[in-house]
């Protein structure tokens, strides 16, 4: 019986730490101690790993010379990060650096964020007993008042005066079940105490619905990040101070979580949404999307594709035509069908009503003053019976020689379902008709002015407006109807049509590709003869392509299933070689 009680006892031991063992090493691990209700999320799988790949790294001495980080530095939130980050070193004794920060963790570790406004974190690493002792905060533990509480756990803890001394907080630390866990609030502390004892149940963070819907769908590589989108879009500070972009935009985003892995050759970010509403977008087929990439010139720094739907057709052809549909409100929209193929099941796609609530939606104050200058023209009406189902935008800029002028060229490409059934008449009557309406003199009719054009074996429409000094062109070939605003760059878009493109393998929602190196040198011959270095727009744009000459190529891969999105970032890094010569230009 002795014998058998004592086997008991053995293997229930073993079987708790195999337990213990597999929530310690689970992929969201932190996650599971920390209280539930945090805005944002941060995971690093190797903290020490990760400072001293960004302490190593060129970007790094590139990236802080910047434009852009000097411009960042100077606004509000870059002084307030920064004033905040000097009193919590100032209350610690010690100057919070990358070495602080890579010596508090042996491996994995995890900050959540539950006050953008105040700061207020909690920062939790697995650490053993003796590394504790070790660290810089029990180094100079006797600036700190103590207290032990009854299981025998020893909370450190010091004031902060933060916000210069406008607000009260304090910075806390203790060691539990191997962990280290530094908190700017006391119930915040207290709150991840318990739950890693065992006296709370279900409050973790882990425990969270929409934060295990996502984690369920990823395993960590370098790092990962989860937000609560719905209560960021109702923070003030978010909105006023972190937001850089409209917050209508991420209305419909309840969470996200973002994975970052940096491998030898690529680094890529996937990123997971969990949507209010779900999109009914049909994807974009691979045969579809490799014919268009086909149709991509050499060199191009920017090109898109997407399914063609009445507003992104109606943008793209706007953008060609130069009538600054990109600038205009993106809640005005028009009533015209969805295009698609023979197999249309009858889904919406990016004219839905839902996608058009909760994605597209013009402030009230902005729609009231919209006049009907405002709108967009209708232009993917004239080829609507051709079926459209896929449009690739192309764009890049160049400076003019003579006289300081900047020019850009754009082009679209559309697949069509039936090309012969385009009505060329139509559409040259629709182009002609949107440019005559931004002519100085109203009335000026330039339908009669079309006329085809033959170079290197290929032809196309081309209408010349002199009053706007540009022209544009238009052809169908194959499948495809290729517009441009200009001979030139409709004739190269032309010549592309014998490559073969094998880059897209499934199907997307969308498809956004950059070429930093192209771009680089495309704007730095368009931008270079306006504006000095410290000019705010093209500092900043400069300022980031001279900071990554790694980068090759950049794609931004999108897709939906439900009310889930999901986006795919690559950055392909150039070889050594060619990332010398670009540092050294």
């Amino acid at each position: 019986m002795k014998a058998k009680l004592i086997g008991g006892i053995a293997v229930s031991a073993l079987v708790a730490y195999v337990v213990v063992s597999a929530v310690r090493t689970r992929p969201f691990a932190p996650a599971a101690d920390l209280p539930r209700g945090a805005l944002v999320y941060l995971q690093v799988e190797d903290l020490p790993g990760f400072m001293k790949l960004w302490s190593e790294s060129s970007f790094k001495e590139k990236y802080l010379e910047s434009q852009n980080f000097d411009d960042l530095a100077k606004r509000h939130l870059g002084l307030k990060i920064a004033s905040r980050w000097q009193e919590f070193s100032d209350a610690l004794g010690i100057p919070i650096d990358t070495d602080v920060v890579a010596s508090v963790a042996d491996k994995r570790a995890a900050v959540a964020v539950y006050d953008v406004g105040k700061l207020d974190i909690v920062f939790i690493a697995p650490m053993n007993a003796a590394t504790f002792e070790a660290t810089r905060l029990m180094q100079g533990s006797d600036k700190f008042d103590s207290e032990q509480l009854d299981d025998g756990t020893q909370i450190y803890r010091v004031d902060v005066d933060a916000d210069k001394g406008r607000q009260k907080q304090q910075i806390l630390f203790t060691h539990i079940k191997g962990r280290l866990i530094v908190a700017t609030s006391e119930k915040l502390l207290a709150q991840t105490a318990s739950i890693i004892s065992g006296r709370l149940k279900n409050s973790a963070l882990a425990d969270d619905p929409a934060f295990s819907t996502l984690a369920a769908r990823m395993t960590p590589k370098t790092a990962a990040v989860w937000v609560d989108q719905a209560a960021l879009n109702a923070d003030y500070y978010f909105k006023r101070y972190w937001l850089m972009s409209n917050v209508g935009s991420l209305e419909n985003i309840r969470s996200g979580m973002f994975e970052l892995g940096i491998g030898e050759n690529e680094i890529t970010e996937d990123r997971d949404y969990l949507l209010k509403e779900p999109i009914a977008a049909r994807a974009v087929t691979s045969a579809d999307s490799r014919q268009l990439m086909s149709r991509v010139p050499d060199g191009a720094p920017y090109y898109q594709i997407g399914r063609a739907s009445t507003e992104s057709m109606n943008k793209a052809l706007a953008s060609v035509l130069s009538l600054g549909a990109e600038n205009q409100d993106s809640g005005e929209r028009f009533n015209g069908h969805l295009y698609t193929d023979a197999n249309n099941d009858g889904d919406d796609d990016y004219d839905s009503d839902k996608f058009d609530r909760y994605v597209n939606d013009a402030d009230d104050e902005q729609r009231s003053v919209m006049t009907k200058t405002d709108v967009t023209p209708n232009l993917a009406s004239a080829v609507g019976s051709a079926g459209p189902r896929a449009v690739l935008t192309l764009a890049r800029s160049r400076a003019e020689k003579g006289p300081l002028f900047v020019d850009f060229d754009r082009a679209v490409v559309v697949t069509l379902a039936l090309p012969s059934a385009v009505d060329g008449t139509a559409f040259e009557r629709s182009l002609s008709g949107a440019l005559a309406a931004h002519l100085l003199v109203h009335g000026q009719r330039l339908d009669e002015q079309w006329v085809t054009k033959t170079d290197k074996g290929v032809s196309w429409r081309e209408l010349e407006a002199p009053a706007l000094g540009w022209s544009v062109g238009y052809a169908i070939q194959g499948n495809h109807l290729i517009v441009a605003n200009g001979p030139e760059f409709v004739s190269e878009v032309l010549l592309t049509s014998g490559k073969v493109s094998a880059d897209a393998v499934v199907d997307f929602a969308e498809f956004t590709a950059v070429r930093p190196a192209q771009l680089r040198d495309d704007f730095q011959s368009t931008f270079g003869r306006l504006a000095d270095k410290h000019d705010l727009f093209t500092g900043n744009i400069l300022s980031l392509i001279y900071s990554a000459p790694s980068v090759g190529k950049i794609e931004i891969t999108k897709f939906h299933q439900g009310n889930l999105m999901h986006e795919q970032l690559r950055m392909t890094l150039r070889p050594a070689e060619q990332q010398n010569k670009t540092a050294t230009e």
